[in-house]
């Protein structure tokens, strides 16, 4: 009974570590692929029909709303789009930073985490 209570403590912050961790990186995977998936949905769309950097960003918070991961205005969420390069590889970048909030709080932690990509535009002879 000694020995539990002795150890009970350790084996609890081990434990809030854990999941603290576990809580980090399942944020991170989170955002990089809404990231990846609406910059890709950006960058496959008709510039004709319709901008592809409003259509990554909507996509991009569609999905973050989708996993949990609010992205309700600028203050605490940042999402930015850019064309980048030359024809032949005209690029649309996406760049998202948003505040992060630990389980427990048990480990360092950032503050903000954020993901970037970059993707080729399909429609290289529509695009300006």
């Amino acid at each position: 009974m000694v020995e539990f209570a002795l150890t009970l403590p350790a084996f609890v912050m081990i434990l809030a570590g854990t999941f603290d961790f576990g809580w980090l990186f399942f944020q991170q995977a989170m955002l990089d692929n809404a990231v990846h998936e609406g910059c890709r949905a950006g960058a496959v769309v008709d510039p004709a029909s319709a901008n592809p950097e409003d259509t990554a960003e909507d996509k991009i918070r569609e999905l973050l709303d989708s996993t949990g991961q609010k992205c309700p205005d600028d203050s605490t969420c940042e999402v930015t789009m850019s064309r980048t390069g030359v024809r032949p590889a005209i690029s649309l970048r996406c760049d998202v930073e948003r505040n992060y909030s630990p389980l427990f709080g048990m480990v360092p932690h950032p503050d903000r985490i954020g993901s970037r990509t970059l993707v080729r535009f399909e429609w290289q002879d529509l695009v300006d």
